[in-house]
């Protein structure tokens, strides 16, 4: 289905869907990062490195929603054809 969800100004629907399913996961990675701290002196404690890879990787996903969000609504067909 190479040109399903494609409009006159949209592009092809599986970008829509993939730029949602990755800011979704922008609130999980936070949350993360903000609890893996309170496992210190726990069984469970983690790395202080977890905590910021998990901040770094929510700020990589925003710009990955960006570039999805901007590449759907810019190739349309008649984004193509100009």
């Amino acid at each position: 289905f190479p040109l399903r969800g494609v409009t006159h100004h949209v592009g092809n629907e599986q970008l829509w869907y993939r730029a949602r399913i990755r800011a979704l996961s922008v609130p999980l990675m936070i949350s993360m990062g903000c609890l893996k701290p309170k496992l210190h002196g726990t069984p469970f404690q983690r790395s202080m490195l977890e905590p910021v890879i998990n901040f770094l990787g929510a700020a990589v996903n925003c710009v990955v929603v960006w570039s999805l969000q901007t590449q759907w609504r810019t190739s349309g067909i008649l984004d193509a054809v100009e």
